[in-house]
């Protein structure tokens, strides 16, 4: 809309891409957290373990810091190394995937629409669930558990129902993302 000489516009959109820039890493550090709990959550359950039992990656991205008594400097310096490659690894995939589909969606309505079709399902239906699941275990609400255990079933199976359809619908906006960028490659 402005032509490419205005000096004022130009400040105003390299300003804009030096906040998005600066951003990138703030908005990756929750994300990559996250994911560290849940890589961590369920990697416990197939503890993957040297010959001598010990877990081969710990809990921990960046290492202990210092050595728990009885282990050698050397050993502690090799956990953190392989500790802090896997942060690297994680960090880069991270970032390729986030540029991978900054260059491929073709608008940011369409980031809005994938985000409101997944985001709605699990923030109006799917945390409620969960969250009533959690107090009837804290609060032993009802004297059976039988009558427990049959109340969970019924909102894990509603909790399904409505992922699916979330899905679904996230799928369709996945599909319209894909015609775009099907259209816009022929032109």
């Amino acid at each position: 809309n402005f032509p490419a000489s205005d000096v004022l516009m130009n400040v105003g959109k390299a300003g804009v891409a030096c906040a998005l820039t600066a951003s990138l890493p703030l908005c990756l550090h929750p994300a990559r957290e996250n994911f560290y709990l849940l890589f961590f959550k369920f990697s416990a359950l197939f503890r993957v373990s040297d010959e001598k039992g010990k877990p081969l990656l710990s809990n921990s991205p960046a290492g202990s810091g210092t050595p728990p008594f009885g282990v050698s400097q050397r050993k502690a310096a090799e956990k953190q190394e392989a500790s802090l490659l896997f942060h690297i690894c994680v960090t880069l995939c991270m970032m390729g995937g986030a540029l991978f589909l900054a260059l491929k969606v073709p608008g940011v309505s369409v980031v809005f629409s994938f985000l409101g079709a997944t985001a709605c399902v699990i923030i109006c239906y799917a945390l409620p669930i969960m969250m009533y699941v959690e107090v009837i275990e804290q609060r032993n609400m009802l004297s059976s558990r039988t009558c427990i255990m049959l109340q969970k079933i019924g909102l894990w199976t509603l909790l399904t129902v409505l992922i699916v359809i979330g899905a679904v619908s996230a799928s369709d906006s996945l599909s319209q993302v894909i015609a775009m960028i099907s259209v816009s490659n022929e032109k």
